[in-house]
């Protein structure tokens, strides 16, 4: 029930979210119809996507690797410890670096539910002395996420966790004895390097902020299907419901969602679908926004590794020169708009958008 380290907890704290609003954005995620959480789940997979690589031990044979990332240090027994440490080991069972068992990959996207939610996510770091390829290095030992709606940057430095005392004293004042531990704590303090967090980085307003709203509408547009089925097995009913039903013409309220639907995935930097009109270059347009909204994804998640990772590890090793993370295997945003341009000059058709573009990472 507890972090490994004992630090920070993830418990929610579901009066906080109420009182502050998060209640209804975290059913906008989870209704079972036209429910966020699609979106974010497919964001979290396209961030960085497992990739077929061939097994030359097996010609023929591919394996699912997320190698696009690299660790780079002057020292090469440095930087070969950092990138076995950080990206060429498999999870370690319960000893794993990432919660969850994730690898790299798996930690950036995994941050994404809280950012989108709570435009922010936070993970508890603990830090210990790893002998790696003859090197003693002072090196995060594990990453636990903590609940990001109870913890904020303090006043006096460093951050600190607090639970309401509803949640606390009526939710988890009795987990621990209840499990056989002691009880949890209610508040914790973190010093600057115990903890790295990651915000929304395109705005002040997360995209499930700006659109939970428009779920229990996208909701309706289902019913009224109910709705109109069911007023012809029964036209001697003249229920509100049902008269509104059988006055609504069913492809209109069918382009209203698509719209509605639309508006909503544009504000993720989605492509577009359902059944509406659109014209070729829109697509095409779509297509290249949403390519380059998840490359500024995965360039801000690395810059902010490289920041609060990586450079305190070179701090506390007294390292002269920090480490540096980066990745390849995708398109930049500068072949993107190439790709775009020349679409726009006709020097490229559909097909050659499809072949430049959407079949590549």
């Amino acid at each position: 029930m507890r972090n490994r380290n004992q630090k920070g907890l993830w418990y929610p704290d579901t009066f906080l979210e109420y009182i502050k609003g998060y209640s209804p954005m975290n059913a906008a995620i989870n209704d079972g119809m036209e429910g966020l959480r699609n979106i974010i789940d497919a964001m979290q997979w396209n961030l960085f996507p497992s990739r077929s690589v061939p097994l030359a031990s097996h010609p023929g044979y591919t394996t699912q690797e997320h190698d696009y990332f690299h660790i780079g240090h002057p020292d090469l027994a440095i930087q070969e410890a950092l990138q076995k440490y950080f990206v060429d080991l498999r999870h370690r069972g319960g000893d794993s670096l990432f919660e969850g068992r994730d690898n790299l990959a798996g930690f950036f996207s995994r941050t994404l539910h809280d950012i989108y939610l709570y435009g922010k996510a936070f993970y508890a770091i603990e830090w210990n002395e790893v002998s790696l390829k003859g090197l003693q290095i002072i090196l995060p030992k594990s990453f636990n996420s903590i609940n990001a709606l109870t913890t904020k940057r303090s006043l006096f430095g460093g951050f600190v966790q607090a639970y309401s005392l509803v949640a606390y004293y009526f939710g988890y004042h009795f987990v621990g004895p209840h499990w056989g531990e002691p009880k949890p704590q209610r508040t914790f303090r973190f010093t600057e390097d115990e903890i790295v967090h990651f915000k929304f980085p395109f705005g002040s307003k997360t995209p499930v902020r700006k659109t939970y709203k428009q779920v229990p509408k996208l909701r309706d547009f289902w019913k009224l299907g109910l709705d109109q089925g069911k007023s012809g097995l029964e036209p001697d009913s003249h229920t509100l419901s049902l008269e509104k039903a059988r006055h609504t013409i069913f492809n209109q309220a069918k382009r209203e969602r698509d719209i509605r639907k639309a508006k909503v995935r544009k504000q993720f930097g989605n492509t577009l679908e359902g059944d509406l009109n659109i014209t070729q270059f829109y697509d095409v347009y779509t297509v290249a926004r949403y390519k380059k909204y998840l490359n500024n994804l995965r360039n801000y998640y690395v810059a902010e590794f490289n920041n609060q990772v990586l450079a305190r590890i070179a701090e506390k090793n007294k390292w002269e020169v920090a480490p540096v993370l980066t990745f390849d295997h995708f398109q930049t945003n500068q072949e993107i708009d190439q790709a775009l341009q020349d679409f726009k000059d006709q020097k490229m058709d559909v097909n050659g958008f499809i072949l430049a573009v959407v079949k590549k990472p």
